[in-house]
């Protein structure tokens, strides 16, 4: 009895040492994506408050009414549906709510299809 409890001590230090020598790699899910723009965000979004002013994303674009397209776009998923888009003109932070909402750090703020 006394030595099944010996080895499951040892059977427990050494698998805990195992796991702490030979570590583990973490997925960095915070890195720059240079692939295409999530499908979710990809529409034709138009202003709350001002209907006629409107936000384009595609997918490998974004452009804001009466601006020049922003190409090449990198993205990254910051959490909690908080997504930034990266182009040469800037970073900017949108927040995707549904498939009818989303918000972005732009002039009218809130946008809908």
């Amino acid at each position: 009895m006394k030595f099944n409890k010996i080895m499951y001590a040892g059977l427990v230090t050494l698998s805990f040492g195992t796991v702490l020598f030979t570590g583990y790699t973490k997925a960095n899910a915070a890195s720059w994506h240079s692939s295409a723009i999530p499908a979710k965000l990809r529409a034709h979004w138009r202003a709350k408050q001002n209907y006629g002013y409107s936000f384009k994303i595609t997918k490998h674009a974004f452009k804001y009414s009466g601006e020049s397209t922003c190409k090449n776009v990198k993205w990254k998923y910051r959490g909690n549906n908080f997504y930034y888009l990266k182009s040469n003109q800037g970073t900017i932070l949108v927040h995707y709510f549904n498939h009818h909402k989303l918000t972005s750090n732009s002039m009218w703020h809130t946008y809908t299809k």
